[in-house]
């Protein structure tokens, strides 16, 4: 019996023991679990941009009553980098709401691996914690930005204008962001969605040369070309008996033409916008030919005496016949007078 009652005082005195320990243990652990941080982390691709964003949350845990906390240690990786909002406090200042989430935004390029945030929290009652906390994001593979995809077309009408057409393929991830620019100082700037187009029209004084840039990179060159089907300049020309006339006709929808005659030695030079005809006279002779020179075009162009102009006259080596004549006649005149008078005197002599 007396054994029996010194087990049950040691099992018991075991167990208060045991219950001690437990209530020192809860009231020495209370503290620390009342108070710690927590970090969580959330990344993904900003594809507008090409770059990995990972949402930072730091969580607190604090007793009531306890309303504000501050961090003592903060450490961002890759290194270098930082997390608004979440930065080590300096001085006695308590910044964070104690029973709410504080985020922050870090961007990484869109190559970067992984991210990693350590933090180390003390609250206003003076608690501190012991060891960091700290989380870490691996990215799945790279982040690659959306991109377009643009194209540029190019037709040369016969005005001399350039019209640009401008695409953005169906299946581009983003706006092409287009700037045309030619001879000039020309300049035009054209924002094409995905699946859309876009015409500008490039000037004749501009169209020399053009080059379409696609967010700063260039994207095509292209130079106005005479088109195949263009009308072309026609060039006439009028002989009279002693001069030359060439004349230039520029059809409608055509660009300006200058037209270099040359002459003589002489050179001249029409300058005949579209739907206009000019023309240069100048004297010839049979051995006048004019040239006739539009771009890389050149006719000849020879004097050729009209029908109507007659023949050259006889030489004359005498006196005027048609004078030799009427003084032949006067004289026959006044001889047949003379014959006349004398006969009358005659027969007045005999009478």
């Amino acid at each position: 019996m007396s054994r029996f009652r010194s087990s049950v005082r040691r099992i018991a005195a075991i167990a208060g023991a045991a219950f001690v320990g437990i209530v020192v243990s809860l009231v020495i652990a209370s503290p620390a679990s009342a108070h710690h941080s927590a970090v969580e982390g959330l990344a993904r691709c900003d594809t507008a941009t090409g770059e990995w964003v990972v949402t930072w949350t730091v969580k607190s845990y604090a007793p009531s009553g306890v309303n504000h906390y501050k961090f003592v240690q903060v450490e961002v990786l890759p290194a270098g980098s930082s997390v608004p909002n979440i930065a080590v406090t300096d001085g006695d200042n308590y910044p964070h709401d104690a029973h709410a989430s504080l985020t922050g935004e870090l961007r990484l390029p869109g190559s970067s691996t992984e991210a990693t945030l350590t933090v180390r929290a003390k609250w206003e009652n003076g608690f501190e914690e012991g060891d960091a906390k700290s989380r870490t994001v691996t990215f799945g593979g790279s982040c690659v930005q959306d991109q377009p995809k643009p194209n540029a077309a190019f037709e040369s009408l016969c005005d001399g204008t350039v019209t640009v057409t401008l695409t953005n393929a169906q299946d581009a991830k983003a706006p092409a962001a287009f700037a045309v620019t030619g001879g000039a100082g020309f300049s035009q700037n054209a924002t094409v969605q995905a699946g859309g187009s876009k015409e500008i029209i490039v000037p004749a004084g501009s169209a020399g040369q053009i080059t379409v840039t696609v967010a700063g990179q260039k994207l095509a060159e292209y130079a106005w070309e005479q088109p195949a089907d263009c009308a072309p300049a026609k060039v006439a020309s009028r002989s009279d008996c002693d001069s030359l006339t060439v004349s230039v006709e520029n059809p409608e929808g055509t660009r300006p033409v200058d037209a270099i005659v040359t002459h003589g030695g002489k050179t001249e030079t029409l300058a005949v916008a579209p739907g206009e005809t000019k023309e240069t006279t100048f004297d010839a002779d049979a051995a006048t030919v004019a040239t006739v020179k539009i771009g890389d075009k050149a006719i000849e162009i020879p004097w050729k005496k009209p029908a109507d102009c007659g023949s050259p006259g006889l030489p004359v080596t005498g006196a005027s016949v048609g004078g030799a004549i009427a003084a032949g006649i006067a004289l026959v005149g006044v001889g047949a007078g003379l014959i006349v008078l004398t006969r009358r005197r005659r027969r007045t002599v005999a009478a």
